[in-house]
């Protein structure tokens, strides 16, 4: 009998926030815990752990469902596809009415993130590995970065984005060759991108606002507690971070500074002056306007 893969799971614990309740506009119960987030102008993608892959408009109606062989680590697009990365090491092309698959990952590697740029497949994993592998499903380059636990894989045209237990590094999308490394006080747990920038969410509870050409810290917004998902607004107008708190708020303004009133946020996704968030309870709430402080940018 064919052995099941190794699969981790990220362990959080929920403390509830203390924060403001932020003004909920509607949830949605997935079943199960939602790691996989997407948001595009027409609808929302999210997906579950008992791998449930639902498609919600912005006002909360659910309008199509997929069923995928196993748990939903992360949903991603590439121009008009959208894949989802499931825990059986496949990454599935939600693009059509049925699921097609369309990359097989290697059963050593366990996968932590996937990221897909222009058909090319970055994957980062347990050992602090990054990989990329091309539209026709071939190995094209890897790389073990300095740390291990590798959970930010983000790629451009040029470059593969690889955050980890030590920091964050670039690498030459057509090679894999070094480009350069920064250190971060805690691990990175999450990662984002503009065009001009990557944005890190730590253990130490902080996002960090690296250059993509060099690597130098632009920014680093404090939070309240340990950061396991963020994300943008287009162009990095606001930035948003999730924390075990059950708390998502604009980091670039103030802290964490508006409750959820549900687990912990595994995953984020921006909408201007809004914010979605999948949680560890299943559920996928929209808040209304987040709460500012004061700017806590360094």
């Amino acid at each position: 009998m064919r052995q099941r893969r190794a699969v981790t799971r990220r362990s959080v614990v929920s403390v509830r926030s203390t924060a403001t309740q932020a003004p909920v506009l509607w949830r949605f119960a997935s079943g199960a815990a939602a790691f996989g987030i997407f948001v595009d102008s027409e609808r929302r993608w999210v997906g579950n752990q008992n791998g449930d892959v639902y498609t919600v408009t912005h006002g909360g109606t659910v309008t199509g469902r997929f069923r995928l062989p196993d748990g939903v680590k992360c949903i991603v697009a590439d121009d008009f596809w959208i894949y989802a990365g499931a825990d059986d090491g496949k990454v599935y092309d939600l693009s059509g009415k049925v699921p097609r698959l369309a990359y097989e990952i290697a059963e050593d590697v366990d996968i932590y993130w996937l990221d897909i740029h222009d058909g090319v497949l970055g994957v980062s994993d347990r050992a602090g590995r990054i990989t990329t592998i091309d539209h026709e499903d071939e190995f094209q380059w890897a790389r073990k970065g300095r740390g291990d636990s590798a959970w930010m894989v983000r790629c451009d045209d040029e470059a593969v984005y690889h955050g980890h237990s030590t920091g964050v590094a670039r690498y030459d999308a057509a090679d894999g060759a070094p480009v350069w490394e920064t250190g971060l006080n805690g691990a990175v747990l999450f990662g984002w991108q503009e065009a001009g920038s990557v944005y890190a969410g730590t253990s130490r509870g902080a996002v960090h606002r690296l250059s993509k050409s060099d690597g130098a810290t632009e920014a680093v917004y404090r939070c309240d507690a340990t950061v396991f998902s963020c994300a943008t607004a287009p162009d990095g107008r606001y930035v948003f971070a999730g924390d075990n708190h059950s708390s998502i708020g604009d980091a670039g303004r103030g802290p964490l500074a508006s409750a959820m009133g549900v687990g912990p946020a595994r995953e984020g996704a921006p909408v201007p002056e809004r914010a979605l968030t999948g949680t560890g309870c299943g559920s996928v709430p929209r808040a209304g306007t987040v709460s500012r402080g004061r700017t806590r940018e360094r």
